[in-house]
């Protein structure tokens, strides 16, 4: 950004000091006979060198000095300003942060906020404080330096909640503010002072729920916020929009947060499978073809049947689940692949008909915007724990249950005890022991770019990355399963002495 000259005796030279932009060697230094350079020559020298920003008239003063200078700052450019990030300070308690790992090269903080205090109405709950935007800056030659920009924060208020000064949340209404995603929301908290039974009746209630006691057998609690259970689930379910907290156990019971987001990521999922499903359908029966396995008379129909009926049975279990959920997607699905249907197909056109139409529910469903709501409980048996955000178990573990989560799967405990069932997750799964001496599967998954770490794997546990399995034959201990660039299944492990 700066651009020095000396003149001493009978010789001049300009040194440029500007960054990646060296002055040409026929004008780094020029001799005369005793002359002094004038101010004027020396501006047109720097402009004919393309230096024409920031120059410091004073100093070309100076240059014309027949006495001489050495090392006298002549232009200087205007260094860029970077901005500052935003910042949102959030001024209600909280007791319920976790820490998760995002990935194999680094760990970051992923909080979800839990279970607060009240607040009162008209309560500033948070505030958004504004980083500088930041400034470019120029160069001697007149170019401009790009700022670094800072990273800026938007959020949403919703249910309870407004807007002050454009950049404070306040509470509407006196009660329990969260923060979900991007959006606060302030709820009413309606309190069960004993256990969940027959003489409670089932619980639904718009905002945030607190049970100080067990939610007994074959009741029923529904939140449209967030559901706190001081003790025990059994065969029982909770369905709730916001965040779950069981601090006792889960047994034989189904606990889902996220309400409508989680019924559409497991719609999201369902239909990308049957979608795989139907393109490995098509090239089987085209693989059929171009090796003539079958007689010639064989109509394209009557291979799909076949196959239907034989290496793709999950295909109409996957169909019956969505049958529901598109009327055009069902009257194909009746058309084309139920009962002797199948027989009617002349070619994969008819087949890639239906990939469209899931494509375009898979789009549909992305529209919708999830909210991360987490679950947090000790120990489940026998059970269905579904969230549109993460699962953290903080006790013994799981025991032949099924755990589905969109982004983390956590067991915080290095002892914590997986054996049997499915343990699913968005981005990775973090367990303790997994499995049995004796051989109990447990079936542990992530989608493509997701990460599967294991503290002590028996043998006979699945990895399944991206829909492809790899079984553990070997019992290994700091296991690490990911996909790489070939789509294989990569297991980092070492062997476990004690298997």
């Amino acid at each position: 950004y700066e651009l020095s000259a000396s003149l001493v005796g009978s010789e001049m030279c300009i040194r440029d000091r500007c960054k990646d932009k060296p002055m040409s060697n026929h004008t780094e230094k020029k001799h005369i006979n005793l002359q002094v350079y004038s101010a004027e020559e020396i501006r047109k020298q720097l402009k004919d060198n393309g230096i024409v920003y920031g120059i410091l008239e004073d100093a070309l003063e100076k240059c014309s000095n027949a006495d001489g200078v050495k090392n006298l700052l002549i232009a200087k450019g205007k260094e860029p300003i970077d901005g500052t990030d935003d910042s949102l300070e959030i001024r209600f308690k909280t007791d319920s942060t976790k820490e998760f790992i995002e990935d194999s090269s680094g760990r970051v903080n992923f909080k979800s906020i839990g279970f607060v205090d009240y607040v009162q109405k008209d309560t500033v709950i948070a505030v958004k404080h504004k980083g500088i935007y930041g400034i470019n800056g120029k160069d001697v030659y007149g170019n401009s330096v790009e700022h670094k920009p800072g990273k800026r924060i938007n959020f949403r208020v919703g249910a309870g909640c407004g807007v002050k000064d454009e950049n404070k949340i306040l509470a509407l209404i006196e009660g329990k503010p969260t923060f979900l995603g991007d959006t606060f929301c302030i709820h009413k908290l309606h309190e069960i002072t004993s256990d969940v039974d027959i003489k409670t009746g089932n619980i639904k209630f718009d905002g945030a729920i607190l049970i100080n006691g067990t939610v007994k057998e074959d009741m029923m609690v529904e939140s449209g916020d967030s559901v706190e259970i001081k003790k025990d689930i059994e065969k029982s379910k909770i369905i709730a929009k916001g965040n779950v907290i069981v601090n006792g156990n889960v047994l034989f019971s189904t606990i889902i947060s996220g309400g409508e987001d989680t019924t559409r990521i497991r719609d999201s999922n369902t239909l990308l499978n049957l979608k795989n499903n139907i393109l490995n359908l098509i090239n089987a029966a085209r693989q059929m073809q171009r090796l003539n396995i079958l007689q010639n008379d064989i109509s394209y129909g009557q291979m799909i049947k076949l196959l239907l009926e034989n290496r793709f049975k999950s295909i109409l279990k996957l169909c019956t689940e969505l049958i529901n959920n598109d009327e055009y997607m069902a009257k194909l699905f009746r058309e084309k692949l139920f009962n002797l249907a199948p027989l009617g197909i002349k070619s994969s056109k008819e087949l890639f008909e239906i990939i469209s139409v899931i494509d375009r529910n898979i789009e549909d469903i992305k529209k919708f915007a999830i909210v991360p709501a987490n679950i947090d409980i000790s120990y489940c048996q026998d059970s269905t724990i579904e969230s549109s955000g993460s699962i953290t178990i903080n006790g013994k573990g799981e025991y032949v249950s099924i755990l589905i989560a969109k982004d983390y799967i956590i067991f915080k405990n290095d002892d914590s005890v997986s054996r049997g069932g499915l343990i699913k997750a968005g981005r990775e799964v973090r367990c303790g022991v997994v499995g049995s001496p004796s051989g109990v599967s447990t079936r542990i998954s992530v989608e493509r770019n997701g990460h599967i770490y294991v503290k002590k794997a028996y043998a006979n546990t699945i990895f399944i990355i991206d829909n492809i399995e790899y079984i553990l034959e070997v019992p290994g201990k700091e296991v690490h399963a990911y996909l790489n660039s070939n789509r294989e299944i990569v297991v980092d492990k070492l062997l476990l002495s004690d298997g």
